[in-house]
């Protein structure tokens, strides 16, 4: 093992090493505790060929060039990929969270996986951020964007999603299909949210003023965009057939179309902060809704799980 494999921790506690198997197809990531002698692995580059550094404070590793973890991946002391990030081509030298896309931007929305076994996360600058079972596809992040990222939306297979901008520019990733976009129209008030259909074969773009845009299989089921509202429409969601959706604004008012029900508003509570989203439950017969305070609000059959607020 050459010398250039090892890396001390910055606190001095820990050495991480790399340990190519026998035919050189791929290296172990190792780190021994100086203290106790305790070796554990981390996790298995194919092949080799990136790199790796440690987080200032010793409690996460940076790696780049590894296929299975993603371009750009942060790695904790257990082994887990706690983000991967659309950066590749750079060595994996340590940063602050702020110079990478999807950190020093806020984040404009969240998209669960199929099976909830993970979600990501998109920023206004394009950035993606992977959790759990969330895998990287690709994003805008570091790419000069016309409009600001404001929505996303994940493929019903989990293996894909769409980001959107405010002007309505789409951009797929994965087996995310372009179906049609807003981004050469002229636009009244700018898009603010997105759905995808049952099938992934289309999806509705939703304005602040209520308007809707569908593409592919999604169909026009009414909008508010004739309707003076006391707020801004913020988000939008589907019904888990495709045949409706909801509408919700900023100040947690509930606008149904199709067959989807409704089922209770914020619209008449004072709210701390403003209603950001919504999500509805599998079988369509309630709804969250999220404040930017990380504040929830739960109907129909929606079960309260806490909230940051």
């Amino acid at each position: 093992m050459g010398a250039e494999l090892l890396h001390w921790s910055p606190n001095g506690a820990l050495i991480e090493f790399e340990n190519p198997n026998a035919t050189l197809t791929s290296t172990a990531v190792d780190v021994v505790n100086v203290l106790t002698g305790v070796v554990s692995t981390l996790f298995t580059e194919s092949g080799g060929g990136g790199s790796i550094s440690w987080a200032p404070d010793s409690s996460h590793f940076v790696t780049t060039g590894n296929v299975a973890l993603g371009p750009l991946s942060i790695v904790d002391l257990q082994g887990h990929v706690v983000a991967s990030m659309g950066v590749s081509g750079m060595d994996a030298n340590w940063i602050t969270p702020q110079g990478l896309p999807g950190y020093g931007s806020p984040v404009v929305a969240l998209s669960p996986t199929a099976g909830s076994s993970g979600y990501r996360m998109a920023t206004s600058d394009g950035g993606i951020l992977s959790y759990g079972q969330g895998l990287y596809y690709g994003s805008m992040g570091g790419t000069r964007l016309n409009r600001p990222i404001v929505s996303m939306s994940s493929t019903p297979s989990g293996t894909g999603y769409w980001e959107v901008a405010s002007d309505g520019g789409i951009f797929g990733y994965g087996d995310a299909s372009f179906y049609g976009s807003t981004g050469g129209i002229h636009l009244n008030q700018p898009v603010a949210g997105m759905a995808a259909t049952p099938d992934g074969k289309g999806y509705w773009l939703v304005a602040s003023d209520g308007g809707i845009f569908s593409y592919g299989d999604a169909s026009f089921y009414g909008s508010t965009g004739g309707i003076h509202l006391n707020q801004p429409v913020v988000g939008t969601a589907a019904t888990p057939d495709g045949k409706g959706y909801w509408l919700v604004a900023s100040d947690g008012g509930i606008f149904s179309y199709g067959d989807a029900s409704f089922y209770g508003s914020t619209g008449g509570i004072h709210l701390n902060q403003p209603v950001v989203g919504m999500a509805a439950t599998p079988d369509g017969k309630g709804y969250w809704l999220v404040a930017s305070d990380g504040g929830i609000f739960s109907y129909g059959d929606a079960t309260f799980y806490g909230s940051k607020a």
